[in-house]
């Protein structure tokens, strides 16, 4: 018995959600760095403009950087 395994509707939902599991994964990951390169300029003394621009982020996520900062 050998052959090649047939794509069944429930292979194919398993694999679209692992794909789409991965991509909000790397998503996530994205995020965090980004806030922890801002915070990371932060203390390095750059001023948040210059660190916002450097670490890549918008202005939602300075706002949450600043709020765990303060944690």
């Amino acid at each position: 018995m050998g052959g090649t395994l047939l794509e069944t509707n429930a292979r194919r939902i398993k694999n679209e959600g692992r794909a789409e599991g991965k991509a909000e994964g790397r998503e996530e990951g994205r995020t965090e760095k980004g806030i922890r390169v801002f915070l990371n300029l932060l203390g390095a003394g750059i001023p948040e403009s210059e660190a916002q621009r450097l670490a890549e982020i918008g202005d939602d996520l300075v706002e949450k950087a600043l709020k765990l900062r303060e944690i």
